[in-house]
């Protein structure tokens, strides 16, 4: 039998309620577990050919994928089923290439608010071998 989103399998990660609270990281670590087509598991939402959101499986059957926010997609080819409107959206597994463009975004997002001047100094020395990987990755 499948758990529900809000019950816990033995062993099992703890289902968040809702996918403000998907941490990236925390999802790269259990990749194998979460991306298992299964109430709990995590799917990834593709706009325009590009992954662009995770969402949480609330249930799903040989034919449907259900995300706990209501949406229904076809499980072979990815379409939303429910609510049936022209979007590109699709519903892929989430796969290692998947998450890592997510985690680039998420990272984009968050450099963009990063204030060095308002950072202790001990904060701004752990970025800087990070800030120093990206410049010489984008260099060449």
């Amino acid at each position: 039998m499948l758990a529900t989103p809000l019950e816990v399998k033995p062993g099992a990660l703890p289902v968040p309620p809702g996918e403000a609270s998907i941490q990236l990281p925390e999802v790269a670590r259990h990749l194998s577990e979460r991306s298992r087509y299964e109430p709990g598991g995590l799917v990834c939402i593709e706009r325009r050919g590009r992954p662009w959101r995770l969402a949480w499986i609330h249930s799903a059957d040989s034919t449907t994928v259900t995300t706990v926010n209501g949406y229904v997609y076809d499980r072979s080819s990815g379409r939303r089923l429910i609510p049936a409107e022209a979007t590109s959206d699709r519903a892929c597994p989430l796969t290692k290439d998947r998450l890592d463009y997510l985690m680039v975004l998420e990272a984009q997002k968050r450099v963009e608010k990063l204030k060095p001047a308002h950072l202790p100094e001990d904060h701004v020395r752990k970025f800087a071998p990070i800030a120093r990987a990206y410049l010489q990755l984008m260099d060449t």
